[in-house]
């Protein structure tokens, strides 16, 4: 198996209000890039906000977190631990960076049918199936640095799951299952970048596999609940 990641560089800073959708077919038109079958288009939750013209006014994130969150988990120094939706999320997902001067960028309520829309523009437009993905980044405990997580997603299978299966050594697995959506949001997220590269899309290619309708115990079982969390009782 072979996987591609093609990142789509905009030749311009997107403006607030624009067209998502025209958006997309921009960086794929510059990048002289063509969709094809069974690609997955993951896309910054970043540019989403901006073409929703998702902004306040402010400088600090931590004023206007808990405004936007479901729940408050912990507060510390700058930053509050916080839900919103079904993510766990520091500041309610409010961000200063790359956002126009004097304002914060706040994440969209339900990224998951952002995506849809994107699927079903192209399939209507281009007549091919792709899966959509909407990232964002975070920071995994004790770890320095940014990795991404995906926030939303559409037609791209969430988890391969091993329960029920065995292991090198005969050993049947009980718990082990791979999140998809997040191993490829991090993917993406080292050519997206976090400064001025201007890569808020990347197509992933050769994942084909994945790319499919998802039924809805599919979605039901990739959330887990809080009382299954290995790290709920650092969270909940």
């Amino acid at each position: 198996m072979r996987v591609e990641l093609i990142p789509l560089k905009m030749p311009r800073v997107v403006k607030p209000c624009e067209n998502l959708h025209k958006v997309i077919e921009e960086a794929l038109y510059h990048n002289s890039v063509s969709l094809k079958e069974g690609d997955i288009l993951v896309i910054s939750s970043k540019i989403v906000s901006t073409c929703l013209n998702l902004f306040i006014k402010g400088d600090k994130a931590f004023r206007y977190a808990f405004s936007q969150a479901d729940r408050v988990l912990d507060v510390f120094s700058n930053w509050m631990l916080t839900m919103k939706g079904d993510n766990i999320l520091l500041n309610s997902g409010i961000d200063v960076s790359n956002a126009p001067p004097g304002k914060l960028s706040i994440l969209p309520r339900d990224l998951n049918s952002i995506a849809r829309s994107v699927h079903l523009r192209i399939l209507m437009r281009k007549g091919i199936k792709v899966g959509v993905i909407i990232c964002d980044s975070f920071v995994f405990p004790l770890r320095r640095g940014t990795v991404g997580i995906c926030l939303g997603f559409h037609y791209v299978k969430p988890i391969i799951d091993y329960r029920g299966e065995r292991d090198l050594y005969g050993k049947t697995m009980k718990i082990t299952a791979i999140n998809v959506v997040d191993t490829i949001s991090n993917m993406a997220h080292i050519l997206m970048g976090e400064g001025i590269e201007k890569i808020p899309i990347v197509v992933v290619r050769g994942l084909k596999h994945i790319v499919q309708k998802i039924h809805p115990e599919e979605l039901a079982d990739f959330r887990m609940l809080e009382n299954e969390c290995a790290f709920r009782k650092l969270y909940f």
